[in-house]
């Protein structure tokens, strides 16, 4: 993704985290409160069972992140793609070896996009030359990905996963 873009995921995912943060504080001050014998009594007269009206809060970051990714445009990551698998037509579920004559299509999906695209196997040698092609799951690519951009940069996560995951 542009820089801009991804010092904007930066900053909303660290006020994300605060966020949590203050809630998840406000959850612990009430549950100390509400078993002070004064305040249990004071709910009681009022009728109110428990004032938490909500539990603690988890931070998610890969859920953050693909929250994000979906409001981004199609142009706008880094081009670095999963290869998902092959397949003998364009609605089979059924993978094929890599290089099988029966081949119709091959599927990859942009680590930074949450839906993958299909590739007319005539067109994949080209696709696979003008981008950034891994040979991993997503999971770990987006992973790797986040790590080491987030401790890092951008450019240096694409570098390290290409040396890690590149197919050719």
């Amino acid at each position: 993704m542009k820089e801009e873009i991804f010092r904007q995921f930066k900053q909303e995912l660290e006020e994300r985290k605060t966020e949590i943060a203050l809630h998840n504080a406000k959850i612990e001050v009430a549950r100390v409160l509400e078993n002070d014998s004064k305040v249990k009594k004071y709910l009681e007269l009022c009728g109110v069972k428990s004032a938490i009206k909500s539990s603690k809060l988890v931070f998610d970051r890969d859920g953050e992140f693909f929250r994000f990714i979906e409001r981004m445009n199609l142009g706008d990551t880094n081009g670095l793609y999963v290869y998902c698998g092959t397949f003998n037509s364009e609605s089979s579920v059924y993978f094929l070896e890599r290089d099988s004559e029966n081949a119709v299509c091959r599927e990859y999906r942009d680590i930074e996009k949450p839906s993958s695209i299909k590739i007319p196997i005539e067109k994949c040698e080209e696709f696979e030359k003008n981008n950034k092609v891994l040979d991993t799951t997503i999971y770990d690519a987006t992973e790797g990905f986040l790590d080491i951009a987030l401790k890092t940069s951008q450019q240096e996560a694409v570098n390290e996963l290409c040396k890690r995951y590149r197919i050719k």
